[in-house]
């Protein structure tokens, strides 16, 4: 399999090669077919910037189009294009789009009949021709500049850094159909263009940001820790809404700072957090979907001093009597959990307490019915549970 590799990359540099040669060669023969059909007509230069506005319009379409498909919750269920080849795609309709807008702004800048001139065509309300709806046009000009900048970013810094800004771009593609519908003058005839492309892009657009049930969580892949408490418990609160093949647990992207990591940077569609990553998210604005809960047990490796147990488990259950009476004393302390990178967008103010201590007995009852729950589902492999004895598998020591 490695030896096929180089030639499958390959392969892939002569495609995208190919078809950027072939992309240049149509758009070269559309502009020449464009100067035969208008050389000589008075109206050359306007019906040139119309038509690569129309273009640009058509491609920053497709490029917030793409946009919204790369942060798509379902963008994983498709394994073809490759999310490199539809990165290499959005790059490239950036750069034509950027082509278009050009011709466009040039041609109509220049053209002593347009009403524009240089002073509109960069500058608000600088056109004599419809002033407010080429102002729009302008905004959106800056607007998109302002994503494009964003997007260079992308690699160098983390997506928090740009990716909110970044998403200007749907600001740009609204001023841009309002001032395609405003200021062209042939705009009836091209009415069905604007409101089928507007409709789509709003189609996509909800559908993106639309998972609001747990419904919507049906074959999402939802990052969680490998035969951990979030391993059992997503199963447990997603199985009351969809059957256990529809629910799409993936294991790759680790523990828990790092599922939050990938979740914040966009590159997991959602994920099960919980205390400081979970608040972190909460925060930042992402979207909480359904709540689960799990018990996690303590662990005493070797011949541990009764007493000595005996004392940590005081000190436990006094830190969390003084957590419970005054949490926002407390709450600065999350940053000692976290990564230095993430203190600065961190206002621990605003998090919870957390996870809970709870002192009460792990009775033999709720073993079994665990032990029963986790076997049923087939989590672990076959002779991988233990023997399932409750007086081996427990200890139990006062904590008074």
């Amino acid at each position: 399999m490695r030896g096929n590799r180089p030639v499958a990359a390959a392969a892939q540099r002569v495609t995208l090669t190919v078809l950027v040669a072939l992309s240049a060669a149509v758009t070269s023969w559309l502009i020449g077919r464009g100067f035969a059909t208008v050389s000589g007509n008075t109206m050359a230069p306007w019906i040139l910037g119309r038509a690569a506005g129309v273009t640009s319009y058509l491609l920053l379409v497709l490029l917030v189009g793409m946009g919204l498909v790369l942060s798509h919750p379902w963008r994983s269920r498709f394994e073809r294009p490759s999310t490199a080849t539809r990165l290499r795609l959005h790059v490239s309709l950036a750069v034509f789009t950027t082509a278009f807008t050009v011709l466009h702004i040039v041609v109509l800048a220049t053209d002593p009949w347009a009403g524009v001139g240089w002073k509109g065509a960069v500058l608000p309300l600088g056109a004599t021709y419809r002033p407010v709806p080429v102002t729009l046009g302008v905004i959106g000009l800056y607007a998109a500049l302002l994503a494009g900048a964003t997007a260079s970013l992308a690699g160098r810094f983390a997506p928090r850094v740009w990716w909110p800004i970044h998403k200007v771009a749907a600001v740009s593609l609204v001023l841009v159909w309002i001032h395609g519908m405003l200021a062209g003058s042939d705009t009836a005839a091209l009415l069905w263009l604007y409101l089928l492309t507007g409709g789509l892009v709003v189609a996509l657009a909800i559908s993106r940001y639309t998972v609001r049930t747990p419904a919507d969580l049906a074959n999402v892949p939802i990052s969680v820790g490998f035969q951990s408490g979030s391993h059992y418990s997503t199963i447990q609160a997603l199985e009351q809404y969809m059957p256990a093949s529809d629910i799409n647990l993936i294991f790759e992207d680790g523990m828990l700072f790092s599922r939050m990591e990938r979740l914040l940077e966009g590159k997991s569609p959602a994920a099960a957090l919980f205390n400081g990553p979970y608040y972190l998210a909460e925060q930042l604005g992402f979207r909480k979907i359904i709540d689960t809960t799990f018990m996690i047990s303590a662990m005493i490796k070797g011949e541990s001093d009764p007493e000595d147990v005996r004392r940590y488990f005081r000190a436990l259950r006094s830190a969390q009597r003084d957590i419970d009476l005054r949490p926002e004393l407390y709450t600065h302390y999350y940053k000692n959990e976290f990564p230095d990178r993430f203190h600065a967008i961190m206002d621990t103010r605003r998090w919870g307490p957390g996870e809970r201590i709870v002192f009460e007995p792990y009775s033999k009852e709720v073993f079994e019915q665990s032990f029963d729950w986790i076997a049923k589902h087939k989590i672990f492999a076959d002779g991988g549970m233990g023997s399932g004895d409750y007086d081996r598998s427990t200890i139990s020591f006062a904590a008074e």
